[in-house]
């Protein structure tokens, strides 16, 4: 905790009148009750603390430097749900670890970072999915289940740069560490190395803009490849290098009051991967209240697929979870929402039943 706050009191120290420094801090409390089903009834409640900044100062000719660190505290409803794809996105262990620290700019052809990032931050992503609360909107399952490379909360080193081809298509790379640990092994956030055995983790994606059904369509195919050499045959116990997967997104708006969007995902290599394939889709639409035009609805489904291999060395799961999740974010003010949300989560993976989740989301942004 020291060491993080240093880094903040550091970079204050050196901005001077011709920086930019853009300080930022957030706070998201949940509640949750496990109304039915899972491995037991009952209520969590949990919360997630950011603090950061962007500071753009004059000796990096218009680079910025952005640090983030988080702090998580309370329970994670999944112990109760029995669910693997967690059914809040901010739950984790309890602890404040630095997330990203990394150097960026924008340049005549795109842009590009370096330093500690989160490769979800740029890769996978959809504009609809964003609204969910389930995880399983958030990095795609076929990757956060199967390798180790950074995604939130834990970043990573890496490399990120995307090129500009034309006023509607764009490509961006990454190269990450292959493995940026866990709560145990990196606990701070600041246990960042590379080495042989995590290998890295290379990702490409292509997106392009069309015009399509009366109106906006946003197209994305995307693939990794980890070279790690620590991925295990789940049949045979050998350890193995090396793991790919390919994905789609598509976004699709007919308006600016109602949108789709869809994912699919899949590992090219089933017999070391606990997931195999997973298929999300759902809609997203503004209020129908006409004196709350800053509302937003959403109804979301997921499928996630586990391997066969895995499978046969894991008893006691089930084969594939899926939920259904509708929520409903309404801004209070300019720095306070709230979003309540209901889940039905069918064949729980941990649990192997089905669970009926109520909860409420509340943030605050400054």
């Amino acid at each position: 905790m020291k060491r993080i706050l240093f880094v903040f009191v550091f970079a204050a120290s050196l901005c001077g009148q011709e920086s930019e420094f853009t300080p930022y801090f957030s706070w998201t409390g949940e509640a949750w009750s496990i109304a039915d089903g899972g491995h037991e009834t009952g209520g969590r409640s949990l919360g997630l603390a950011i603090v950061g900044f962007d500071w753009t100062p004059e000796l990096l000719a218009g680079g910025t430097i952005h640090v983030e660190a988080q702090n998580m505290h309370g329970q994670d409803p999944s112990g109760y749900a029995g669910d693997a794809n967690a059914l809040s996105n901010i739950a984790f262990d309890e602890g404040t670890r630095l997330f990203q620290a990394w150097y960026g700019r924008e340049t005549s052809w795109g842009e590009l970072k370096a330093g500690i990032l989160a490769l979800d931050d740029d890769f996978m992503g959809s504009d609809y999915s964003s609204l969910f609360i389930n995880s399983a909107f958030g990095p795609m399952p076929m990757e956060s289940f199967n390798v180790g490379a950074p995604i939130w909360p834990i970043g990573g080193l890496g490399l990120w740069t995307a090129l500009d081809l034309s006023e509607t298509s764009g490509f961006q790379l990454g190269v990450y560490d292959g493995n940026a640990g866990d709560f145990d092994s990196n606990d701070d956030g600041l246990n960042n190395g590379l080495n042989s055995e995590d290998g890295a983790m290379i990702i490409a994606e292509y997106a392009k803009d069309t015009e399509t059904f009366g109106g906006k369509t946003t197209w994305k195919l995307g693939g990794f490849h980890n070279t790690g050499k620590e991925f295990e045959d789940f049949d045979t116990g050998a350890m193995e290098s090396g793991l790919s997967a390919i994905y789609v997104v598509v976004d699709h708006a007919f308006s600016e009051q109602l949108g789709v969007w869809t994912r699919l995902g899949t590992s090219l290599d089933e017999g070391i991967s606990t997931v195999t394939t997973n298929l999300e889709g759902g809609l997203v639409g503004q209020s129908p209240l006409h004196h709350r035009p800053e509302d937003v609805w959403g109804i979301g489904y997921f499928w996630t697929e586990f391997g066969d291999a895995y499978l046969r060395g894991t008893p006691g799961v089930s084969d594939a979870e899926s939920a259904l999740e509708i929520t409903y974010h309404a801004p209070i003010n300019e720095n306070f929402y709230l979003q309540p949300d209901v889940q039905w989560i069918f064949d729980a993976h941990n649990s192997n039943e089905d669970a009926f989740v109520v909860g409420l989301r509340v943030g605050l942004e400054f």
